[in-house]
């Protein structure tokens, strides 16, 4: 007998939902911010390159700066569902080559907006009484890679702090 494979659709109702995705002008992000879409959320893509998509409304936000991201919770209002996207590889070179500036970007991209977006997201779930939170993160952050050396660090920060994060806010009746 052939093995035969089905895929089958996913697709939820959000009806009624509204939902952040960082990073989601492209790839991944892009991909998300449809899906959400289709099942019926009003999707908001904050990220620094403007890219349109039908339905979805674009704020451009440097997710590492707070004030930008304060400015974008002010024009959203309510946020049900963020989904932290946003991610850089920064250049492919080499430790010894490469620059301050690059290693710190990629931090602050990777790693620090997660936590700025989510303490600023956070209350307004609180508030509201309902909530998810999805922290997307490149395999890296497991298997390390060759050649972008430098994204291994803070996405495996990210992936050894996750479960504290999701032990943390259910314990405050928040889920």
């Amino acid at each position: 007998m052939a093995n035969v494979s089905k895929a089958m659709p996913v697709s939820y109702d959000f009806s009624g939902k509204v939902a952040v995705v960082t990073g989601g002008s492209k790839g991944i992000g892009r991909a998300i911010c449809q899906q959400l879409k289709q099942s019926g959320v009003q999707v908001w893509n904050w990220d620094v390159s403007p890219a349109p998509h039908d339905g979805v409304k674009f704020q451009q936000v440097d997710v590492v700066d707070g004030k930008q991201i304060d400015d974008a919770i002010s024009e959203v209002r309510r946020i049900d569902i963020l989904v932290n996207n946003a991610g850089l590889l920064g250049p492919p070179v080499s430790v010894e080559q490469l620059r301050s500036a690059d290693w710190q970007r990629v931090l602050d991209v990777n790693l620090t907006s997660v936590f700025e977006v989510c303490r600023r997201v956070v209350p307004l779930m609180k508030q509201s009484g309902w909530g998810r939170i999805v922290n997307m993160a490149s395999v890296a952050a497991k298997e390390g890679s060759q050649t972008f050396l430098l994204i291994h660090r803070p996405a495996r920060a990210w992936w050894r702090s996750r479960k504290r994060w999701g032990r943390n806010l259910p314990t405050r009746r928040f889920a």
